[in-house]
């Protein structure tokens, strides 16, 4: 089956994968455990810490399982999706070990996890199997499958729905149909409304206060027309789509700075921001932040507010950009293990 790590293969040049020497045990500075960036190594299928006030990286300090594409830290306990496997793979953030997995069934391919506020509930778009697992991530127990649509990546609950990106992706033509969003309610489990948006919607970001949600609609990624990114935002009072910004290039990955109404959105080329209250956006595809070479794929983004730093992921460099919050200048690079995406922070 196809997957996240094969689609990244396909729409961008990167190196030959490099061979990893496993290096557990412990931290690149100390056993604070406070002020962490976790990174994913999809190719070298490890994870990966930053100590972020000594800006010292330690890699390939746990084992993932296959093609892993997603972690989230909460709680001192951490979550990997990893979608060869079709598992939730969770382990102890204060020793680095895993402690189980959560087997999704063969052929689901899951893509990421969206936490259901404080609760053990947690959602996870199957990509390959079209449809979100509803799993007690305490129990391990896989509650519900709800049909989405075709190739779900992106989940967000808000305002009391669970919002659903559907890319329609289809393998025969390597291209993507009609774009959707499946509204889920959360009493019932069921699917009462779906939305069409632009091409490619691969994240959505839950704003509760002002009753949005912001599709991020990646376009193309890749080729002559892949300057087509667009921000489609739907109200949820009504479930619908009330302004569509067009912020061009292929944005595929977010983080949010509530304190400065700031969404950074990661694509090839560069770093695109708007302002998600006034609509203005920033940095555009015709003047990406933090530019590194023409070809480089910014896989992701994460903001910590502690120490005041940004770290972007470079999937095809294996490079770390850390970006000062309050400039945006850059400070420096470091040097990550095989194929980085999907960085989180985790702080206290």
């Amino acid at each position: 089956m196809k997957n996240t790590i094969i689609i990244l293969l396909l729409l961008f040049s990167v190196s030959c994968i490099k061979p990893v020497q496993f290096n557990p045990g412990g931290r690149p500075v100390s056993d604070d455990k406070k002020n962490e960036v976790y990174i994913v190594n999809s190719l070298a299928e490890t994870i990966s810490v930053i100590d972020t006030s000594a800006l010292k990286i330690k890699n390939d300090i746990l084992e993932t399982g296959l093609w892993p594409n997603y972690i989230s830290v909460r709680n001192n306990t951490g979550y990997i999706v990893n979608s060869g496997d079709n598992s939730i793979q969770i382990f102890d953030e204060d020793t680095l070990t895993t402690v189980r997995n959560i087997n999704l069934g063969a052929n689901s391919n899951p893509w990421s996890l969206s936490f259901y506020g404080l609760t053990d509930t947690g959602f996870i778009p199957n990509f390959v199997a079209g449809n979100i697992a509803v799993v007690n991530l305490n129990t391990g127990a896989v509650l519900k499958r709800i049909s989405v649509g075709t190739g779900p990546e992106g989940a967000v609950v808000c305002n009391g729905k669970l919002y659903v990106a559907n890319t329609s992706w289809n393998y025969e033509t390597y291209s993507y149909g009609q774009g959707t969003v499946a509204v889920i309610d959360l009493n019932s489990y069921k699917v009462v409304k779906i939305i069409n948006t632009d091409k490619n919607p691969q994240c959505i970001i839950g704003f509760d206060s002002i009753n949005e949600i912001h599709v991020i609609c990646t376009g193309n990624n890749g080729g002559a027309d892949s300057d087509d990114g667009k921000i489609d935002i739907i109200d949820t009072s009504n479930d619908t789509i009330k302004q569509v910004l067009d912020i061009g290039g292929s944005p595929g990955g977010f983080a949010v700075d509530y304190s400065f109404n700031k969404v950074y959105l990661c694509g090839v080329g560069g770093i695109q921001v708007y302002n998600y209250l006034t609509r203005d956006i920033l940095h555009s595809s015709t003047n990406y932040l933090a530019v590194g070479n023409s070809n480089d794929f910014f896989s992701g983004l994460t903001i910590d507010t502690v120490n005041n730093r940004i770290f972007a992921t470079i999937f095809n460099s294996d490079k770390i950009f850390v970006l000062d919050r309050f400039s945006n200048k850059k400070i420096t690079e470091l040097d990550s293990s095989d194929g980085p995406i999907n960085p989180c922070f985790y702080g206290e």
